[in-house]
């Protein structure tokens, strides 16, 4: 009965997010189309992300995500900031004109109830605890494809977090870099390394106490990466 009544409240929810960003796009004819006004939005939610992650949560290519960023950008929606410790990395945030679409008491009812939705609620159900996988302070639950690290939400994307899941349902098994690429984005590998070994390098600075020195994916020479079973509960 609880579940059903948190689906409803959050369908109900969904549709009047959705109401108002197309109201939003609506009322202001020739500035946003809504598809940018989606993705807009998504940059805003993920933070301060690169165009790889804004590309990798919403599933498209680079150069789709690239396209749809500098459309953006020559509105005046986005800005593009150099990262001061890598001038190589090049972060999206949402600029002033923006945020006149959407209401920040809005975003923080949406971040309330994200963090009713959580792992850790979930699992406390009856019925919920084989769907969530416990590592002591990192806890995985599939079903809402939601991580949780010492009790805090971990924000992953799309890839980062079908690669954690790959690895943690299976710990202790061996992925090489071409196995784990073929499983998570199903399509040949053509030796796309760099995709594989950046997104866990990512995946590690958001749930590694230390990323130098990780607890979770480890590094197993010469053949890939396995996900440390000893830490399971």
């Amino acid at each position: 009965m609880l579940l059903q009544t948190i689906e409803a409240l959050f369908r109900k929810y969904r549709l009047f997010c959705y109401q108002k960003l197309f109201s939003a796009v609506r009322e202001k004819p020739g500035s946003l189309s809504a598809t940018e006004a989606f993705s807009a939005d998504i940059i805003h939610l993920l933070g301060s992300p690169t165009i790889s992650q804004f590309a990798d949560t919403i599933g498209i290519s680079q150069p789709n995500a690239t396209y749809k960023v500098n459309q953006l950008v020559s509105k005046g929606y986005l800005r593009k900031t150099v990262q001061a410790h890598d001038r190589r990395e090049i972060v999206l945030t949402t600029s002033e004109k923006f945020s006149g679409y959407f209401d920040e008491n809005e975003e923080e009812k949406l971040n309330e109830l994200l963090h009713f939705l959580s792992a850790k609620k979930y699992s406390e159900m009856p019925g919920k605890q084989n769907r969530v996988l416990d590592y002591g302070a990192l806890k995985i639950n599939a079903e809402y494809r939601s991580v949780e690290s010492n009790g805090e939400l971990v924000q992953l994307t799309n890839y980062e977090f079908e690669i954690l899941y790959l690895l943690a349902k299976n710990p202790g098994r061996i992925f090489s870099k071409e196995q784990i690429y073929t499983q998570v984005w199903k399509e040949p590998y053509y030796g796309a390394e760099d995709n594989v070994m950046g997104i866990i390098r990512r995946i590690r600075k958001k749930i590694e106490p230390d990323s130098a020195k990780p607890r979770y994916i480890l590094n197993v020479w010469g053949m890939g990466y396995k996900f440390n079973g000893e830490l399971m509960k």
